[in-house]
């Protein structure tokens, strides 16, 4: 692989790589699998699979999932790959915003509920007089 940078745009430089990695992938490559890495990480840390997933507030199960390659896996790939193309690390692709609990915010929320619960009330009385209507006895 080379750099372009000075020459072409960074577009072009991460599309040059990308199909460069593609070319090398396809012909090299082919019989490479992604094999989870998380249980000896894990283990080298001396930490259970339970206490790992409490860490990280999901199920034991997850953690076992993804030590055994049945999920997760293509995920990591996917993130692998996301940080070689824009050279950066995970935490570089997501960040934390502050959500707004304001009472206005609670409110819209309360009022499209409140909305919400009325036309389901009309709507359950339609039925009701559809019924009666259709079959003289009120149900």
């Amino acid at each position: 692989m080379f750099r372009v940078s000075s020459l072409f745009p960074k577009y072009f430089w991460v599309k040059v790589c990308y199909c460069d990695y593609k070319i090398y992938k396809n012909s090299v490559m082919s019989s490479l699998k992604a094999v989870s890495r998380v249980a000896l990480l894990r283990e080298e840390i001396k930490l259970t699979q339970l206490e790992l997933a409490q860490l990280l507030d999901i199920t034991e199960n997850t953690i076992a999932n993804w030590e055994r390659g049945r999920s997760g896996i293509e995920w990591f790939v996917r993130i692998a790959k996301l940080c070689k193309i824009f050279q950066c690390h995970p935490e570089d692709l997501f960040e934390y915003i502050e959500v707004d609990k304001s009472p206005e915010f609670n409110s819209e929320r309360e009022a499209n509920l409140e909305r919400l619960r009325l036309s389901l009330e009309v709507t359950k009385q339609e039925k009701t007089v559809t019924k009666t209507f259709s079959t003289g006895v009120e149900v």
